[in-house]
């Protein structure tokens, strides 16, 4: 089995560091979603019911996935769900934010850090990398900033960050990072990828190296991706830290 060891990788060459958000810096509990579920169908109870709600939403969700216009994906996703439960955007926003604020808000005890992400964030804002936060944008900011204050992080920490409200491409899609590189004047090759899914290493083609992080829940997964030729590197945090502090060194 190859080992694809991250100190094999140009450090000294890398100066922006971009990280998914969940299984990558925080981890949630399964139960977590079949109550939001719930909470969802009720609270666009005025619009759905409980089938015709899972089924437009599964659909609305989908055409984010699939959103190839200049729309952003939240504006794609209430005029998908007015359309299909016949009422206005104004509604279901209004809908979303109560959903977010009062019911989404109160899952925190669901959800918890990944070991050693604080710490490899933390010490790549010591040593002056750039860093992105690049989850999928499927769902709204407060969302983002939700999971993130979960994980004991701040959007301070970020140069930017992804969510539906800003961008109007998703993962694992090509367009995704191409757009995103070109937002913020990224050049690939001095981008590290860091994910914990096969949906990260699309980023490989465009230039920008792939390190995919092993975690109690994401280990065995990812060594079934061994053999994937996106996948440049893999191992736990441990050895993104030692790999960002020698790298530094090298810098200088």
């Amino acid at each position: 089995m190859e080992i694809k060891n991250i100190s094999g990788l140009p450090a000294e060459k890398i100066d922006t560091l971009l990280f998914d958000l969940d299984g990558t810096i925080i981890d949630m509990n399964r139960r977590a979603e079949i109550i939001f579920y719930f909470r969802a169908v009720r609270r666009f109870k005025p619009y759905f019911s409980p089938v015709s709600f899972f089924i437009s939403f599964r659909k609305s969700i989908r055409a984010i996935l699939d959103n190839h216009t200049e729309r952003l994906n939240y504006d794609v996703f209430i005029e998908n769900m007015a359309r299909f439960g016949r009422t206005t955007p104004q509604a279901i926003d209004a809908l979303t934010a109560e959903l977010i604020e009062q019911d989404f808000q109160p899952l925190q005890p669901f959800f918890r850090p990944v070991p050693g992400a604080r710490e490899a964030v933390h010490l790549a804002n010591e040593l002056g990398y750039r860093l992105v936060l690049v989850t999928n944008p499927v769902f709204p900011m407060t969302t983002v900033l939700c999971r993130l204050k979960w994980a004991g992080l701040m959007p301070d920490n970020f140069l930017f960050m992804t969510h539906s409200q800003n961008m109007n491409r998703c993962k694992p899609g090509l367009e995704f990072y191409d757009r995103l590189l070109m937002r913020l004047s990224l050049t690939p090759e001095r981008c590290l990828m860091i994910g914990n899914t096969d949906e990260d290493l699309p980023a490989h083609d465009i230039g920008i190296l792939t390190f995919l992080v092993e975690t109690a829940l994401s280990k065995k997964s990812i060594r079934n991706l061994i053999s994937d030729k996106r996948l440049d590197a893999r191992g736990p945090y441990a050895d993104l830290i030692n790999w960002m502090k020698n790298g530094r060194r090298k810098a200088v």
